[in-house]
C-alpha cells in the first residue's frame, strides 16, 4: 500500500536524501578518487611522468618542487563545490515539510540550535484550535525567540539526540539559576534521635511548552516519601554526606542525570540541638526589634509589640524568638502573656497586640505609676518550630536572654 496521496512529505524526504547522497558521493569522488597509486604525475596538468626521470613535465613544462609532489591525489575542487551545493540542496529539500510549518529556522541544524538559542522559556507554541471568524495576527518573534522556540519544539517532538537535549538543558538550568541545590534542601543541623527530613521539589519547571520538566530523586537508604518531604528513619546511616541521584524528566523521557553527595550535619540530640543566644548584643537587638510600648485605644492602654519586618534591626536577627512577658507595676505583676514573632518571614502587619491576662485594670495601674515590661526568651517553642520545618531557618539558635523596659505611651501604629 503506497503513501497517502494527500501528503507529499515522503516525496520531499526521498528527493532530499537522494540529492544529498548523490552530492556526498560526488564530493568523495572529487577529492579522494583519483589517487596516484604509485604513478608519477605532473601536479599541474596531471600528465603521466612514469617514463620521465626528471621532475619537469614534458607536456606543460612545470617542474615539481619535490619528488613527493609527483604522487599527489588529484582533487577536482570545482566538482567538490558543486557537490557541496548538491548536498545543501538535498538538505533543504528534505526540510521543506518543516519549513512549511516552522519557517526558515528549520534550516538550522539542531547541533547549532542547542548551542546558539538563548536558554529561556519558549515564547509560545502553536496549538490546534477551531478556525476563527476573524483572522488574528500572529505575534512576531525575534530571531532569538525563534531559535529558543525551535530548541524546545524539537525537544518536544523527539528530534534532538540525548546529548543535544543535555547540552541545551544544562544551559537552560544554569541561565535560570536552577541548579541541583534549588530542588532539594536539608536542615542546617539535625539531631541523631529524630527522623531526618529532606525538602524535595517534585513540582514541574515550566518550559513554555506543553511538556514540563519534572524532578526525580533516587536514594540508597530506606525512606518514607511524602508530598513535599522525604524522611529517613532512625537510626540514621549517614552523618555528613547523603548520596543522592538526581534525574530530570522532560515529560516521561529522562533527559539529565547527576549523582552527588548532599552535605548534611547530624550531631547531638534534641536537647542539645539549639544554641542559646543570651548575650548582651542579641538581647539589645531583640529589645529594639520588639520595641514594646503602650498605645491608648477606646480609653484603654494596649500593649504593642512588633513582628518581623524587612527593616533594621530585624534584618540582623537570624535566631528564633519566643518570649513570655510580665507587665509590672510597683514590683507587682498585673499582666502576663507570650509573643512569638516570625522567625524568617516578614509580615505586612508588622505590629501586634498580644493577648494579656490582666489581674488588675491596666488603665488604673498606669494612672498610679509607670508600668514596666519584663521579657524573657524561651527555647521550647523555637525548638518545636525548627523540628517541624527546619528548611528556611538560617541559624539553629534561640534567644534566651531577658530585658526590662519602661512602657511609654505612644500613638497606636495602626492609626
Amino acid at each position: 500500500m503506497g503513501p497517502p496521496t494527500g501528503n507529499l512529505d515522503w516525496l520531499y524526504h526521498l528527493l532530499g536524501y537522494t540529492l544529498a547522497a548523490a552530492g556526498l558521493l560526488l564530493f568523495l569522488w572529487a577529492l579522494l578518487w583519483d589517487r596516484s597509486r604509485g604513478r608519477r604525475r605532473c601536479p599541474k596538468c596531471w600528465y603521466d611522468l612514469s617514463g620521465t626521470p626528471s621532475r619537469q613535465c614534458s607536456e606543460c613544462g612545470h617542474e615539481a618542487p619535490s619528488e613527493q609532489r609527483l604522487f599527489r591525489t588529484r582533487r577536482r575542487k570545482r566538482i567538490a563545490v558543486a557537490a557541496v551545493v548538491l548536498i545543501a540542496a538535498g538538505y533543504t529539500t528534505s526540510r521543506v515539510p518543516l519549513l512549511q510549518s516552522g519557517g526558515w529556522v528549520e534550516l538550522i541544524p539542531s547541533t547549532v540550535v542547542v548551542f546558539v538559542a538563548p536558554p529561556s522559556n519558549a515564547p509560545y507554541l502553536s496549538v490546534a484550535a477551531p478556525p476563527l471568524a476573524v483572522t488574528l495576527p500572529m505575534p512576531t518573534l525575534s530571531l532569538k525567540e525563534q531559535l529558543t522556540l525551535a530548541a524546545w519544539s524539537r525537544m518536544e517532538s523527539g528530534r534532538l539526540t540525548r546529548w543535544q537535549e543535555r547540552a541545551f538543558l544544562k544551559r537552560f538550568l544554569n541561565a535560570n539559576g536552577t541548579e541541583f541545590a534549588s530542588f532539594i534542601a536539608a536542615p542546617p543541623k539535625w539531631p541523631t534521635d529524630k527522623d531526618f527530613p529532606l525538602l524535595v521539589k517534585k513540582t514541574f519547571i515550566p518550559t513554555g511548552t506543553s511538556t514540563p520538566l519534572t524532578t526525580q530523586f533516587v536514594f540508597a537508604h530506606p525512606r518514607r516519601e511524602g508530598a513535599k518531604t522525604i524522611t529517613f528513619p532512625t537510626p540514621l546511616q549517614f552523618e555528613r554526606h547523603l548520596p543522592v541521584e538526581f534525574r530530570l524528566l522532560f515529560g516521561k523521557r529522562e533527559v539529565l542525570r547527576a549523582s552527588t553527595q548532599l552535605p548534611v550535619f547530624i550531631e547531638g540530640t534534641t536537647e542539645t540541638l539549639l544554641a542559646s543566644r543570651s548575650d548582651d548584643a542579641a538581647t539589645t537587638l531583640v529589645q529594639a526589634a520588639l520595641n514594646p510600648h503602650l498605645s491608648e485605644l477606646n480609653g484603654k492602654p494596649w500593649l504593642i509589640l512588633y513582628d518581623r519586618a524587612d527593616v533594621e534591626p530585624w534584618n540582623r536577627i537570624a535566631f528564633g524568638i519566643a518570649a513570655t512577658f510580665e507587665v509590672r507595676s510597683q514590683d507587682r505583676t498585673i499582666g502576663t502573656g507570650y509573643f512569638i514573632p516570625q522567625w524568617t518571614r516578614s509580615v505586612w502587619k508588622h505590629w501586634d497586640e498580644p493577648e494579656v491576662t490582666w489581674s488588675e485594670d491596666p488603665a488604673e495601674a498606669l494612672r498610679r505609676a509607670p508600668l514596666h515590661l519584663v521579657v524573657r526568651g524561651h527555647p521550647e517553642p523555637i525548638l518545636k518550630q525548627y523540628l517541624a520545618w527546619p528548611f528556611d531557618k538560617p541559624a539553629v539558635e534561640s534567644w534566651t536572654g531577658e530585658f526590662t523596659v519602661q512602657l511609654e505611651l505612644r500613638p497606636h501604629p495602626g492609626f
